[in-house]
């Protein structure tokens, strides 16, 4: 019910423009460890791994640690939750000029290319079988992404899974 409200808030802050974040510049590895600490018990009850790949030691960019949880927390809760048991979910994190690159990948059945368009949207589920929420975890996250300067993206095959992955900014943005 606190995360559902939460949501609900967070939506209205969007719509009323009084969303803000506040950045520091920092290592990424440190908040999605934090996200894979939180989520690895609830992984290991449905039979799925979750491992980090990171080609150097330290990443850093400019974010806001609490809402930059709060999407690979929705990333993550969806890949658990799409992603039949003996699946796995990949968290990599990559340099790129200006930035890095955060992807969550997982083995679960994907998403028809048909609802890629939409599934950013406020109140999107794929299938009604689904609703174990309000259909608003992409939409946030989408905004939060955005507030940072970033961009998130989706790729996905049905039956062999998908790659959710946004962009984080290296130096200082502000405020948004």
């Amino acid at each position: 019910m606190d995360r559902l409200l939460s949501d609900l808030l967070d939506v209205a802050r969007f719509e009323g423009g009084e969303f803000r974040i506040t950045t520091k510049v920092r290592d990424v590895l440190g908040v999605v460890k934090e996200s894979v600490e939180a989520f690895a018990p609830l992984a290991a009850a449905g039979g799925l791994s979750i491992d980090v790949e990171s080609p150097v030691p330290t990443i850093d960019a400019a974010y806001d640690y609490d809402r930059i949880l709060q999407v690979l927390s929705n990333l993550l809760r969806n890949a658990i939750q799409f992603t039949p048991s003996g699946g796995s979910i990949v968290i990599s994190l990559t340099p790129e000029p200006g930035g890095c690159r955060i992807a969550v990948s997982d083995t679960g059945r994907g998403i028809p290319e048909s609802q890629l368009d939409r599934i950013f949207e406020r109140f999107q589920q794929l299938k009604v079988a689904d609703r174990r929420g309000l259909g608003l975890g992409l939409y946030i996250s989408k905004r939060i992404v955005e507030a940072h300067g970033g961009r998130i993206r989706v790729e996905s095959q049905v039956g062999r899974g998908t790659t959710f992955s946004f962009t984080l900014k290296n130096g200082a943005i502000g405020r948004s």
